[in-house]
């Protein structure tokens, strides 16, 4: 079956009195872990939940970024969950979570299970340089779709 849950992680500093800062990210990572695999240890014939997480306008830094992004890799390394869309926009990333965030987007990348990748990720106001783009950029290289001048990744 191709059935899949949806969860939403609602992290988002808008719906916060005070955003979460970067040591509040690192500190949530294991419990998001084990709350995602205990939710999914409930749902009966369930085979991979599939997340959509916010997690925009906070204060999340580099720290921050990399353990909520192994935490989400751990997950699917596990088959427990797989990330379709990614909002970590208005944050204070730089290019080590730019790289945290390559390596979702490749870890979710798994021949067989194209409609669960990656679809969405937001990171419109952070301090990512050229160099934590490209590494974003050349994760998305694992998700070609065909066009008549070859395989494309699909970026905007």
């Amino acid at each position: 079956s191709d059935r899949s849950e949806h969860l939403v992680i609602q992290l988002d500093g808008r719906k916060r009195e005070t955003p979460l800062r970067d040591e509040d990210f690192v500190a949530l990572a294991p419990f998001l872990v084990k709350s995602i695999m205990d939710a999914v240890r409930h749902v009966q014939g369930q085979r991979l939940v599939v997340l959509d997480v916010h997690a925009e306008c906070n204060e999340c830094r580099d720290a921050g970024a990399v353990a909520l992004c192994d935490a989400l890799i751990f997950l699917r390394e596990q088959n427990v969950a797989s990330v379709r869309a990614l909002f970590l926009w208005r944050n204070e990333l730089g290019d080590e979570g730019a790289r945290g965030i390559a390596r979702v987007i490749s870890s979710n990348a798994v021949r067989g299970t194209e409609r669960r990748w990656v679809a969405e990720v937001h990171l419109s106001h952070n301090n990512i340089t050229a160099a934590g783009a490209m590494e974003i950029f050349q994760s998305a290289t694992a998700y070609p779709r065909p066009s008549v001048q070859g395989p494309v990744a699909p970026l905007w």
